[in-house]
């Protein structure tokens, strides 16, 4: 219907929605050249803007188009024109240029979906990838070779984690009852096996005094956090990596006895922490990088635990030093890793614990609009959306 004249005149989207349909329209105005991505804020690149200005003068519909790109000062201006000269960036299979971490995710789904079940087929499968083409393993032996190895050692490292079950007389592999889970889940194995081992752990120390401890199991990965709230500082400073020390110390401070044991059982160091924020050089610990990742998806649970009982953002950012829209990515990244969690402990056989999730879900879904939302969301089959038509 918005393609019919005057039913939409102006649109406003992210780069995802201008970029992942079909949109047309005679104009399209790109207002910053920064792109945020998996490598979080890049400059943008010369294939992500051809897709998206590529929107305006659609063939069969316009007869001519404009293209608009905003900068912001004349450095900007001379790398958005070698931009736009440039040839568009070669296609490259993920698969290929991360295979310790790919062909893990490609063999357990290989499996689970029945499309492999001993080597041979997991080579047919990998003959039909971009990653086969661009390694040319059916020219290289040494390649061919190299390939089997890496095959071998996913498989290996998937019946170690109980993901895969191997039939020694077959030689086939299926999957388990933790790895239809991981593959039900959307979940990387990693990351799974992972969460497996912290829903254990929890469940023998888990806290029921506080909804706190069920919101930091609900926190996308320490990585994720630490690149969403990555500071501005030196390169190499302790400080940098995820977070505002000082407001961590401070919200620590203010936790209630149930809360703090919530803390230690999650792993937050309180010492640790006292030490980051008198940094005065590098920070040494052996056990740094563990502590560096439980503060961080302590504090991204904190502001999580505020949104979730109805702060608003404004009040949530003053109180944290974080950006609105840090606290908006924050809210939707967790709500859809709650989404995979919520899948995983069902089919994995932690139904309590998916009942938790849920409710979570819920909450953290029409967190945004406030108490009032929360409040009708009480009602029998109102949701998140139909509770925010409502309001």
């Amino acid at each position: 219907g918005f393609r019919r004249p005057g039913t939409v005149c102006v649109l406003c989207s992210t780069s995802t929605l201008s970029a992942g349909v079909n949109l047309p329209c005679s104009r399209v105005v790109i207002t910053s050249c920064q792109d945020y991505g998996d490598k979080g804020w890049q400059f943008l690149k010369s294939t992500r803007y051809r897709q998206m200005s590529g929107r305006a003068g659609r063939t069969g519909l316009c007869s001519q188009g404009e293209s608009i790109l905003c900068v912001e000062n004349d450095t900007e201006k001379r790398k958005a024109e070698e931009m736009m000269r440039a040839l568009p960036e070669p296609l490259c299979s993920h698969l290929g240029e991360a295979a310790p971490h790919a062909l893990c995710r490609f063999v357990l789904d290989a499996v689970a979906c029945g499309q492999a079940s001993d080597s041979s087929r997991l080579r047919q499968a990998l003959c039909c990838t971009l990653a086969h083409h661009q390694l040319r393993v059916s020219e290289h032996p040494d390649a061919r070779r190299a390939l089997d190895d890496a095959i071998g050692a996913q498989l290996a490292w998937l019946t170690a984690r109980r993901l895969l079950s191997h039939n020694a007389q077959t030689l086939t592999w299926k999957q388990t009852t933790l790895g239809q889970a991981v593959f039900l889940s959307g979940l990387h194995p990693a990351e799974a096996v992972e969460m497996h081992d912290a829903l254990q752990a929890a469940l023998s120390h888990f806290q029921m005094g506080d909804d706190l401890h069920l919101i930091y199991l609900m926190v996308p990965s320490a990585e994720k956090v630490k690149e969403l709230f990555r500071d501005t500082g030196d390169a190499g400073d302790a400080r940098d990596s995820t977070y505002r020390w000082g407001q961590l110390g401070k919200q620590l401070d203010e936790l209630t006895p149930a809360q703090r044991k919530v803390a230690e059982v999650c792993g937050v160091d309180y010492e640790y922490v006292r030490m980051v924020q008198g940094w005065r050089g590098s920070v040494v610990s052996p056990d740094a990088a563990r502590k560096v990742d439980a503060c961080s998806k302590f504090w991204a649970a904190l502001m999580l635990r505020r949104l979730n009982r109805g702060d608003t953002f404004s009040r949530v950012s003053s109180r944290f030093g974080a950006s609105a829209g840090e606290l908006e990515k924050l809210q939707k990244d967790a709500a859809a890793h709650a989404s995979r969690f919520r899948t995983f402990c069902f089919e994995a056989g932690y139904s309590n614990v998916a009942n938790l999730a849920a409710y979570f879900l819920q909450r953290v879904e029409g967190a945004e609009d406030g108490p009032s939302a929360l409040a009708i969301q009480g009602i029998a089959q109102v949701g998140p959306k139909r509770a925010r038509a409502l309001i």
